[in-house]
């Protein structure tokens, strides 16, 4: 009986609680580019991952998008157009630290975690498209130690 409640409190103490979500920064138009969003992260974040979409599809992301683009989170470069040529448009991801077929992203998030930090973060985003615009997200991960001590002692 000692080692089961044991047993429960060890695993109540070691339970960690990660929840994820995405944040729409918004639409950027060349007209309105480069723009910068301000975004505030939780002390416990794990991860953060961003991506890019055409505003007519919301739901179709790419690691990197955008005529002349660019990604700067807090004032780093995180990827940026390079070149375009019959055989293709290339970028230069700094989270793999090459140069890169920008189509390779179409469908992924781009993890650009080790460019935020706690708190408050800026996210800049440039392209020269027509039309109706290019939009930012990010998909957040954080683990909660107090959400997980509430959870573990809802069970009981």
């Amino acid at each position: 009986m000692r080692l089961s409640f044991f047993l429960v409190i060890l695993l109540s103490l070691t339970c960690v609680l990660a929840s994820t979500w995405e944040q729409d920064l918004g639409i950027v138009t060349s007209a309105d580019a480069p723009h910068a969003f301000s975004v505030e992260l939780p002390e416990d974040f794990r991860s953060v991952e961003v991506a890019n979409y055409q505003a007519e599809d919301p739901n179709t992301v790419a690691k990197y998008m955008g005529w002349d683009g660019y990604v700067k989170i807090n004032d780093q470069l995180v990827w940026n157009f390079k070149s375009a040529s019959p055989n293709g448009i290339f970028v230069f991801d700094r989270t793999v630290g090459k140069v890169v077929d920008g189509s390779s992203g179409v469908g992924f998030w781009l993890d650009a975690t080790r460019f935020f930090k706690a708190g408050k973060n800026t996210v800049e985003f440039y392209h020269r498209n027509q039309g109706s615009g290019i939009g930012v997200k990010l998909r957040i991960t954080a683990i909660s130690s107090e959400e997980a001590k509430e959870q573990s002692s809802s069970r009981w």
